[in-house]
Order: C-alpha cells, then structure tokens, then sequence
C-alpha cells in the first residue's frame, strides 16, 4: 500500500516536472504561452496591480491642490504630491520587473514551411513578446514610474514599449500616448506632440483615446493655448474616470473658462463640480469661483456679495475667510471700487488663520493696490508677508522679491515726508478742526487697543480651554509646538532652519511682535544704557525692558 502511494507521488511529480519543462520560456507552444500568461496575471501582477492601486489612493489622499493658480490636469503636476504613495509604487515597478524576467518568450513559435502564411499569421510572426499577458507589467510599470514622478525614467519605459509592440497597434498607441504625458511633464512640448501624432497613425482603443483628451489638454494648457485645449479638457472631464478626478477636470474646465471670458459655461462647468460630491475644499471653492463668473455680469456683482457674505458668517467656512474676503475684493475691484476692495482684503488679512498660499496671494493684491496708489508705507508689509507665504515656484517670485526690497528702502524715507506732511496741515489748521483731528486720532486708537485687548482675552480663553482640555485627556503630550505646526501648514517636513517659509513666517512674527531690532545683546532693551545689575549689591533701579512693558 505504502509502495503504490510512493509510486503515485512520483508520477505526479514527474508529471509536474514535465509540464513545466514543455510550458517554460524558451519554449513558445500554445501551451506554454498559456501557462505563462496565467502565471503573470494570478501572480506577479495581481501583486503589483495591488500595491499600484493602494499607491493611488494615498496620492489622492495626500493630495492638496493651489485654487490660486489653474489646478493641474494630473496629480502628479504638483511636484508637494508626487511623493504620495511613493512607497507603493515602487513595490509595482518591482513586481512588474519580476514578471518580465521570469515569463517573458522571446522565442519565436515554430512553423511548418508547409503551411500557408497569411497577412495575420505574417504579423503575429514579427512580435517581439510572445506572452500575451505581459504587455499589462510592462504598461503598468511605466504608469507606476510615471506617477512616482520619475518622467525620464517613464519615458525611457514607454519609449521602449512602443518599439516592443510595434507590431501591436492598440499597444504601441497606449504607450505613445503615455510617452507624450511624460515629455509634457518635462516640458519637452516638441516631443509630446510627436509622440501624439504616432499615436493617431495606430489603432486606437477607446479607452486610450479618452486618455489622450487629457494628455493634449495638459500640453495645450501648459503652452497657454487655452482656446485650443477647451474641447479636450471638455472632452477629458466627461469621460474621466472615478467622481474625484472629474470633479477637478470640471472644476479646471471653469477656470479657463473664466479666463477666456466665457461666464455662462464657466458657471455650468462649476456647478457639474459641485454636483459630483468633491471634497469640501473643492466643493468651497467651486462656489467661490462661481460668484466671481456671475459677478462678471452686469447687475449681478451686489447680488455676489451679498451671497459671499453669507458664506463668510456661516462657521463651516471660518477657515477660509481670506478666500472669502479675496473674492469679495475682486468683485469690488472689478467695478472699480477701490476703496471697498481694500476694505475686504484687510478683513481677510485678519481673519485668515491658516497662513497659506490663498493669504499670500490676498497679501500680494492688496500690495498691488497700495502700491498703485503710492501707498508704499502699507504695501511694504504686504510684501514681505507675501513673500512668506507664496511658494518660490511662482513665474512672478523673483519679481515680488526685488519690490520687497525697494519698498524696504523706500518706505523709511516716504514715512517721514508723511509725517511732516501731517505736521504742516495739521500747523495750519484752525484750532477746532485740529482738536477734531486729534479726537479722531485718539478715538481710532482707543477702538483698535479694545479690539487688542479683546483678541488678547478670546485667545487667553481658547489657550485656557485647550489646555483644560489636555489635561483631562491626559496631557499636553500630543500638542504641537509652534514650528511644527507652521512646517504642517506649509507642507514641508525639513528642519526649521532648513525650511525658508517657515523661517520667513517666524521673522515677519518677530518684527510684528517686537518690531525691527537689531542682532545684539540685550536687544529688548529699548534704553540700552540702563544696566541690569544684581539686587544684593544694593542698586535700586528700573529696568527699562520693552519686554516687561508688553508683559503689562
């Protein structure tokens, strides 16, 4: 019985043996590409698909597009992204080179020279790849390169794959188009362009081509020819799959809409965002965006603010009250009402809370108009907080910086012909008006120290709860500091010292606090020649110490 068991198990393992002799790679039979086939897809692949679609959905997560610009048509087109499900990615790319290697046939299948060879057996003989399955690995792998963000490398991929498969049209036409979303990533326009018009030469699958309206939307909006990629974006939100990924495509397509001056389609455009169910932020802004379009209207400008208004009162959106504000001062400013337009932007300046990217585009509008008006005492700290805030990738960076600096200089100068200037009128005033002028200032002094103090107490009470709060959950343990919050806000996880933005917000909160002093010791002393000496040698002093004043 024992012997007959023994016997059966060596034949089944014969049997096994020889199979996977016939069905290896160095053979090409119908049954070894079938073997090879299934191997890939049930195991190497479905591996690498899974850590693929693990890696998009952190990208997403992870994702935080700038409303202030034109979104990207891709999420990889923000470089703060791309490290987004990095990790997952690289597990694809690996498993998807593990597949390649063990099961690829490049081995051509043998023919009888008696048999008669068609058109489409003449075809399938000049393959390069036998297994039919394999062409997904090496897709996929050029797709996890390319969302990883390493373009040349998923160039050289997609390159390589279109010469593959040449003698697969639907293949070489996905990799074609594939290959042209990585040039325009790079910024090699002449090439994308070239690679779409091989794409077009080849049978194209339906899927690839509602995947090539989003890749020559990205080339066109890039090149800033935004009439001419209005209908493959239009096309590309359409078909685009998955709420999320549409929701940004409509919301884009409003934007250049808006841009060209197209209201009506911009406002229906937004609405087929809104009607998608997006995140909260893009939904926000959605709306926004939407009472600027119809406020472009005329008779419809009151109307949009009223409704901005609104938003600003309602406690789901105190976090974005510089958005609200900013969008406000737009409409004033577009029906030329400069002075409700600063008005707005000073509300926004003060209610933001955040210190974003949306509060350094608010500061540099409101510069803008100050500095226009010859108010350089007022754009000068719209500037250098602007600067803070607004990422160095800007077109317009090296431009807000060099009017940071002259305003710097300037502003000294224009301050005290100012003054003097007040100084002369008010001389020659008549002594009534002159006191109205003195209760005036005296009066706007009095409101903005109540609003200090008040802001001073809510803060002391928030700080009072917070830390009420903590103790009963056991703790300040998990409660950030300052510098990691701001790096939190900023997205960038470096060092303090090694991160300018964070740095920059903490010299604008200095000067803010203490105003401009000098890199000296004892720099809180406003009367440097009063010295600090010990009480037992019996002096009796008062130290003259900004620091205690502000204490107080």
């Amino acid at each position: 019985m024992y012997i007959k068991r023994a016997l059966y198990i060596l034949l089944a393992l014969t049997v096994c043996v020889m199979a996977s002799v016939s069905c290896s790679t160095k053979k090409n039979t119908a049954a070894s590409r079938f073997w090879q086939s299934f191997n890939t897809r049930y195991n190497v692949y479905f591996n690498g698909a899974q850590a693929y679609i693990e890696g998009e959905k952190s990208k997403v997560q992870g994702h935080k597009d700038n409303y202030t610009e034109f979104l990207p048509v891709f999420l990889v087109g923000n470089e703060k992204s791309r490290t987004s499900g990095k990790s997952s990615f690289e597990t694809a790319i690996t498993k998807c080179q593990k597949a390649i290697a063990l099961h690829s046939i490049k081995r051509r299948p043998v023919v009888s020279a008696s048999k008669r060879k068609t058109p489409k057996m003449k075809a399938y003989l000049q393959r390069k790849e036998y297994n039919p399955f394999l062409k997904n690995a090496w897709l996929m792998m050029g797709r996890a390169q390319f969302e990883k963000g390493d373009f040349l490398e998923a160039a050289a991929t997609f390159s390589y794959i279109a010469r593959l498969y040449a003698a697969e049209p639907a293949v070489a036409a996905e990799a074609n188009q594939w290959l042209a979303r990585c040039y325009t990533q790079v910024k090699w326009y002449y090439d994308a362009e070239d690679a779409l018009k091989r794409m077009r030469r080849d049978t194209i699958q339906r899927a690839t081509l509602r995947e090539a309206d989003a890749t020559q939307a990205d080339l066109l909006l890039r090149q800033e020819r935004f009439e001419e990629a209005l209908p493959y974006l239009e096309r590309a939100a359409r078909y685009a799959k998955g709420s999320f990924r549409q929701a940004r495509l409509y919301y884009l397509l409003g934007q250049v809409q808006h841009h060209l001056g197209q209201s009506q389609q911009a406002y229906k455009s937004l609405q087929k965002c809104i009607r998608k169910s997006p995140p909260f932020e893009l939904s926000f802004n959605a709306r926004i965006l939407q009472t600027e379009v119809l406020a472009d209207q005329r008779g419809m400008g009151k109307k949009m603010i009223g409704k901005l208004r609104r938003m600003a009162r309602s406690d789901n959106n105190k976090e974005y009250l510089d958005q609200v504000y900013y969008a406000i001062g737009n409409i004033y400013l577009t029906q030329g009402d400069t002075a409700a337009a600063i008005a707005a932007y000073e509300k926004g300046r003060a209610g933001s809370t955040r210190n974003g990217i949306e509060k350094g585009v608010l500061l540099l509008r409101l510069g803008q108009v100050y500095w226009d008006q010859r108010r350089f005492d007022k754009a000068q700290p719209c500037y250098t907080e602007a600067i803070g805030l607004l990422d160095k990738t800007r077109e317009d960076y090296e431009e807000i910086t060099r009017r940071s600096k002259v305003l710097d200089k300037l502003v000294p100068y224009t301050s005290a012909v100012y003054l003097q200037d007040s100084l002369q009128a008010l001389s020659r005033m008549s002594e009534a008006d002159r006191n109205a002028a003195i209760d005036r200032v005296i009066e706007a002094l009095k409101k903005k120290e109540a609003e200090e103090r008040k802001a001073r107490r809510d803060s002391a009470a928030q700080a009072r709860a917070e830390e009420n709060g903590q103790v009963a959950g056991g703790g300040n343990m998990n409660k950030p500091n300052n510098s990691n919050a701001q790096q939190a806000a900023t997205g960038n996880k470096a060092w303090y010292f090694y991160n300018p933005m964070v740095v920059t917000q903490g010299k604008q909160d200095f000067v803010r606090l203490w105003g401009k002093r000098k890199n000296e010791d004892n720099w809180r002393r406003s009367n440097h020649t009063v010295v600090k000496m010990d009480d037992h040698e019996g002096f009796d002093y008062a130290a003259d110490d900004s620091l205690q004043n502000v204490s107080g």
